[in-house]
């Protein structure tokens, strides 16, 4: 007795292709993964690194305009005042300040030719006198640390160095001392970066 055999797969057959599938799957879900993370971090360094060449160029200017000698005694607290224009930041672990509709500081340029900025007591910045230096996709930055020092004057002229430290404002992934990053976790990036400008204070308008 004659009995046709009929085509198609065996069980076997099919779970290995559908085992072979979801090796190729997952594969492609972890370079995903591994692509979005990269693309992450990136842009996590690239908005530091921006905001701080912001940052630098605006003080920079503004340091070789300023009537020396300067009182850097403020810089640890977040403000230095430089004659026409004094600047506000918020310091990361600290206590922000905000803006006198409720805002939160970033880096505000603020013109101030009264110096209220740096009298006592902590200021409310006005929102309509200033420019907040730190853009919205920047928002989640912070200056971490920042410092002034000065070298005694050579006819009237003095040379100041302004060093800050900016990167992501989050305890979790910073150590304790806010200088460094821990390792940062599946979602989360963080990133620091240490900037220092030099100008020679003057009193020139520029």
């Amino acid at each position: 007795m004659y009995s046709k055999r009929q085509s198609g797969f065996t069980i076997i057959e099919l779970l290995f292709a559908m085992s072979f599938l979801s090796v190729l799957l997952i594969i492609a879900m972890m370079s995903s993964l591994n692509i979005m993370h990269t693309y992450s971090k990136g842009l996590v360094l690239k908005q530091v690194n921006q905001s701080g060449r912001a940052i630098g160029t605006e003080l920079q200017r503004s340091l070789k305009a300023a009537q020396p000698p300067l009182d850097g005694s403020t810089v640890p607290s977040g403000r230095l005042c430089l004659g026409i224009y004094s600047y506000v930041w918020s310091v990361g672990g600290q206590d922000p300040y905000s803006y006198d509709n409720g805002n939160k500081v970033g880096f505000a340029k603020v013109s101030d030719s009264t110096r209220a900025m740096c009298g006592p007591g902590r200021p409310t910045v006005p929102r309509n006198s200033s420019i907040e230096l730190l853009s919205a996709d920047a928002s989640s930055l912070a200056i971490q640390s920042a410092s002034l020092t000065g070298t005694a004057n050579y006819n009237g002229y003095y040379l100041y160095t302004y060093t800050f430290t900016i990167g992501t404002d989050d305890a979790e992934l910073l150590n304790d001392d806010r200088d460094a990053c821990r390792i940062a976790g599946a979602q989360q990036f963080c990133a620091l970066n240490r900037f220092m400008i030099t100008a020679s204070a003057r009193g020139v308008k520029i």
